[in-house]
């Protein structure tokens, strides 16, 4: 089985769902670790973006700690368009809408 996620500009936010808690959608692994749920909740509840960083690289230890999944590439979006189709630009951060691309 093969799925990916792109990514966020709110990492914390859309990772940590993956790791906690075991019932989460999200969390197709079924891990519970309650150390990383202190950690979520943490990182979720600090405002201050330097220390929310800090937190989140602790997270990230206790993620790879677990060894649930084994990343194996990333793949980037490229579109090669001619300069005259409009609504189509990065899809980083959503989904293209192709229903208004033309």
């Amino acid at each position: 089985v093969t799925f990916s996620w792109q990514g966020t500009p709110f990492p914390i936010t859309t990772t940590a769902n993956l790791f906690y808690p075991a019932e989460s959608q999200q969390n197709y692994f079924g891990i519970s670790n309650e150390d990383i749920g202190k950690a979520v909740k943490a990182s979720q509840n600090e405002a201050d973006p330097d220390k929310r960083l800090e937190l989140a690289n602790e997270m990230d230890k206790q993620f790879w700690a677990e060894k649930v999944m084994i990343p194996f590439y990333a793949t980037p979006t490229v579109h090669g368009v001619s300069e005259d189709v409009v609504n189509l630009g990065a899809a980083q951060f959503e989904t293209t809408d192709w229903t208004i691309v033309g």
